[in-house]
Protein backbone atom coordinates (compact mmCIF):
# COMPACT_ATOMS: atom_id res chain seq x y z
CA UNK A 1 0.00 0.00 0.00
CA UNK A 2 1.48 3.80 -1.04
CA UNK A 3 2.62 6.33 2.12
CA UNK A 4 0.41 8.25 0.80
CA UNK A 5 -3.33 5.92 1.15
CA UNK A 6 -5.58 8.33 3.75
CA UNK A 7 -7.01 6.44 6.52
CA UNK A 8 -10.54 5.05 6.34
CA UNK A 9 -12.98 7.35 8.18
CA UNK A 10 -13.94 4.56 10.37
CA UNK A 11 -10.53 4.59 11.82
CA UNK A 12 -10.25 8.09 12.35
CA UNK A 13 -12.91 8.24 14.67
CA UNK A 14 -11.74 5.06 16.08
CA UNK A 15 -8.67 6.72 17.01
CA UNK A 16 -10.52 10.19 18.52
CA UNK A 17 -13.17 8.05 20.25
CA UNK A 18 -10.44 6.13 22.12
CA UNK A 19 -8.18 9.67 22.64
CA UNK A 20 -11.82 11.23 23.64
CA UNK A 21 -12.58 8.42 26.04
CA UNK A 22 -9.16 8.34 28.26
CA UNK A 23 -9.19 12.37 28.60
CA UNK A 24 -13.21 11.96 29.96
CA UNK A 25 -12.16 11.38 33.36
CA UNK A 26 -9.61 13.92 33.19
CA UNK A 27 -11.68 16.53 31.90
CA UNK A 28 -14.65 15.50 34.53
CA UNK A 29 -12.75 15.81 37.66
CA UNK A 30 -11.53 19.16 36.26
CA UNK A 31 -14.94 20.64 36.06
CA UNK A 32 -15.85 19.72 39.94
CA UNK A 33 -15.15 22.65 42.24
CA UNK A 34 -13.97 21.86 45.69
CA UNK A 35 -13.17 24.26 48.76
CA UNK A 36 -11.33 23.09 51.68
CA UNK A 37 -13.06 24.87 54.30
CA UNK A 38 -14.58 24.57 57.89
CA UNK A 39 -18.25 24.25 57.94
CA UNK A 40 -18.34 25.80 61.70
CA UNK A 41 -20.86 28.73 61.66
CA UNK A 42 -22.05 27.63 57.98
CA UNK A 43 -25.54 26.72 57.21
CA UNK A 44 -25.76 22.73 57.37
CA UNK A 45 -28.11 20.01 56.56
CA UNK A 46 -26.56 16.56 57.78
CA UNK A 47 -28.18 13.22 55.95
CA UNK A 48 -30.16 10.87 58.71
CA UNK A 49 -31.86 7.83 58.84
CA UNK A 50 -35.28 8.75 59.42
CA UNK A 51 -37.53 6.03 60.64
CA UNK A 52 -35.86 3.23 59.08
CA UNK A 53 -32.86 2.41 57.32
CA UNK A 54 -34.83 2.50 54.00
CA UNK A 55 -35.62 6.19 54.83
CA UNK A 56 -33.37 9.29 54.62
CA UNK A 57 -34.15 12.78 55.95
CA UNK A 58 -32.51 15.99 56.95
CA UNK A 59 -31.10 16.59 60.24
CA UNK A 60 -30.40 20.54 60.62
CA UNK A 61 -28.08 21.89 63.30
CA UNK A 62 -28.10 25.37 64.90
CA UNK A 63 -24.78 27.53 65.02
CA UNK A 64 -23.84 24.94 68.74
CA UNK A 65 -24.32 21.77 66.44
CA UNK A 66 -27.63 21.11 68.27
CA UNK A 67 -31.10 20.21 66.52
CA UNK A 68 -32.99 22.95 65.23
CA UNK A 69 -34.71 21.47 62.57
CA UNK A 70 -35.86 18.28 60.69
CA UNK A 71 -36.99 18.17 57.26
CA UNK A 72 -37.96 15.42 54.40
CA UNK A 73 -37.93 17.39 51.57
CA UNK A 74 -36.01 19.66 49.88
CA UNK A 75 -38.19 22.63 49.52
CA UNK A 76 -38.78 22.41 53.31
CA UNK A 77 -34.99 22.69 53.85
CA UNK A 78 -34.43 25.80 51.60
CA UNK A 79 -37.45 27.58 53.10
CA UNK A 80 -35.16 26.92 56.36
CA UNK A 81 -32.34 28.26 55.03
CA UNK A 82 -33.48 31.38 53.48
CA UNK A 83 -34.51 32.53 56.94
CA UNK A 84 -31.05 32.52 58.32
CA UNK A 85 -28.82 35.19 58.32
CA UNK A 86 -26.59 36.26 55.22
CA UNK A 87 -22.93 35.25 57.19
CA UNK A 88 -24.35 32.00 57.47
CA UNK A 89 -25.53 31.04 54.31
CA UNK A 90 -23.05 33.10 52.08
CA UNK A 91 -21.24 29.83 50.86
CA UNK A 92 -24.37 27.69 50.63
CA UNK A 93 -25.53 24.11 51.89
CA UNK A 94 -23.06 22.50 53.49
CA UNK A 95 -24.38 18.49 53.14
CA UNK A 96 -22.47 16.28 56.11
CA UNK A 97 -23.12 12.67 55.20
CA UNK A 98 -20.83 9.90 56.80
CA UNK A 99 -21.50 7.60 52.99
CA UNK A 100 -22.63 9.66 50.59
CA UNK A 101 -19.03 10.65 48.87
CA UNK A 102 -16.84 9.16 50.87
CA UNK A 103 -14.59 6.58 49.28
CA UNK A 104 -14.30 3.11 50.67
CA UNK A 105 -10.45 3.77 50.96
CA UNK A 106 -8.63 1.94 53.86
CA UNK A 107 -8.44 5.47 55.72
CA UNK A 108 -12.10 6.35 55.61
CA UNK A 109 -12.91 2.56 56.81
CA UNK A 110 -10.72 2.84 59.43
CA UNK A 111 -12.67 6.04 60.82
CA UNK A 112 -16.31 4.33 60.32
CA UNK A 113 -17.90 2.53 63.15
CA UNK A 114 -19.53 -0.83 62.26
CA UNK A 115 -23.11 0.55 61.78
CA UNK A 116 -21.47 3.29 59.15
CA UNK A 117 -19.90 -0.35 57.09
CA UNK A 118 -22.96 -1.70 57.12
CA UNK A 119 -24.53 1.73 55.78
CA UNK A 120 -22.22 2.12 52.90
CA UNK A 121 -23.20 -1.42 52.07
CA UNK A 122 -26.74 -1.07 52.40
CA UNK A 123 -28.50 -0.35 49.10
CA UNK A 124 -31.88 0.65 50.84
CA UNK A 125 -30.11 3.44 52.59
CA UNK A 126 -27.76 5.01 49.80
CA UNK A 127 -30.85 4.72 47.54
CA UNK A 128 -32.73 6.85 49.83
CA UNK A 129 -29.87 9.33 50.73
CA UNK A 130 -29.10 9.67 46.98
CA UNK A 131 -32.63 10.34 46.24
CA UNK A 132 -32.66 12.98 49.33
CA UNK A 133 -29.48 14.18 48.15
CA UNK A 134 -30.81 14.62 44.24
CA UNK A 135 -33.99 16.20 45.17
CA UNK A 136 -32.14 19.13 47.10
CA UNK A 137 -29.31 19.31 44.90
CA UNK A 138 -32.12 19.74 41.49
CA UNK A 139 -33.82 22.34 44.06
CA UNK A 140 -30.88 24.29 44.65
CA UNK A 141 -29.74 24.57 40.96
CA UNK A 142 -32.94 26.16 40.31
CA UNK A 143 -32.84 28.58 43.19
CA UNK A 144 -29.17 29.40 42.38
CA UNK A 145 -28.20 27.63 46.07
CA UNK A 146 -24.58 25.97 46.02
CA UNK A 147 -24.81 22.68 47.94
CA UNK A 148 -21.30 20.86 48.39
CA UNK A 149 -20.89 17.87 50.45
CA UNK A 150 -17.68 16.02 52.49
CA UNK A 151 -15.28 14.30 50.69
CA UNK A 152 -14.39 12.69 54.31
CA UNK A 153 -15.31 11.92 57.60
CA UNK A 154 -11.72 13.46 58.73
CA UNK A 155 -13.91 16.94 59.14
CA UNK A 156 -11.72 18.42 61.96
CA UNK A 157 -10.78 21.75 61.17
CA UNK A 158 -10.76 22.52 57.75
CA UNK A 159 -11.79 19.49 55.02
CA UNK A 160 -12.32 19.30 51.49
CA UNK A 161 -15.93 19.61 49.84
CA UNK A 162 -17.09 19.10 46.74
CA UNK A 163 -19.86 20.49 44.45
CA UNK A 164 -22.85 18.91 43.93
CA UNK A 165 -24.88 21.55 42.22
CA UNK A 166 -24.17 23.34 38.80
CA UNK A 167 -21.57 25.90 38.94
CA UNK A 168 -22.80 27.98 36.01
CA UNK A 169 -26.10 28.12 38.45
CA UNK A 170 -24.50 28.30 42.07
CA UNK A 171 -21.42 29.94 41.86
CA UNK A 172 -21.43 34.24 41.65
CA UNK A 173 -18.20 35.16 40.13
Amino acid sequence: MPATTLMKPHSILLILLVGFVFHLPALRAEEVPTMTMSFLGKYQAVTMTAVSLESASWFVPNEDGKFEAGFDHAAELIAHYRTKPAERISDGIFVVSYTHSIPLTEEEKKRMSSHLLMLQSHKPWRDAENKLVEELVAAANKEGIPVWINTSLNMAGTYQNKLLTDPKLTLRK
